[in-house]
């Protein structure tokens, strides 16, 4: 349900999503301008988690950035994340067909993490330098959008915004904030240019 939720918005600043199905989600994460070298990605150990079968031979195009593959399959208790390309160089030995070990999937449950927790924790440890909010909107973006795309667009985000201010308390909570009041009112200035009508409407 949460690749559902999430799976059709865009213009972060950070990232990008690409639902495929309803059990899978790409998160391509930006490099950073600071990026450079190796990744630094965690690898789970042992034989845990399930494999994703000829990882190493599938390409995306990645441009500038790291690209994930967020899986969460109903035979599985939780979500699992794996590396599925990369414009920077892949750690020697790192096996591209098993699941990174994340924080955010080894204590899916007990914490009530989400889809946007995990991808924070993608951004942390792929973006350089790290974002202040990882969920920055792209207003420039999201002004070049036609208007009808627009107004539905910005009602999408506002809502995952406010969802994810309420589900707990963020060290960039108010940057979220600041950015929800922002898309509020490209939200309303959107349906008014859609639905001209309804402006004379509420002023009558």
């Amino acid at each position: 349900r949460d690749c559902l939720r999430v799976g059709n918005l865009s213009c972060f600043s950070h990232f990008k999503l690409r639902l495929r199905g309803r059990e899978e989600l790409f998160v391509t994460v930006e490099d950073g301008p600071r990026a450079s070298g190796e990744l630094e990605l965690p690898q789970m150990p042992g034989a845990g988690g399930p494999e994703l079968e000829n990882a190493s031979s599938r390409n995306v195009g990645a441009t500038g950035g790291t690209v994930f593959l967020y899986g969460v399959y109903e035979r599985y208790s939780g979500p699992y994340v794996w590396l599925y390309d990369a414009t920077r160089r892949i750690p020697e030995g790192l096996n591209r067909e098993l699941p990174l070990d994340l924080h955010t999937t080894r204590h899916w449950k007990e914490r009530g993490y989400g889809v946007w927790d995990v991808v924070e924790e993608l951004l942390d440890f792929s973006t350089r330098p790290v974002p202040a909010n990882p969920f920055e909107i792209d207003f420039t973006a999201l002004a070049k959008l036609a208007s009808a795309h627009r107004a539905l667009l910005s009602g999408a985000l506002a809502h995952f915004l406010a969802d994810l201010l309420r589900s707990r308390p963020r060290r960039y909570s108010h940057l979220v904030e600041a950015d929800l009041e922002r898309i509020l009112t490209v939200h309303t200035t959107s349906l008014q240019a859609v639905l001209p009508h309804a402006q004379t409407e509420a002023s009558t």
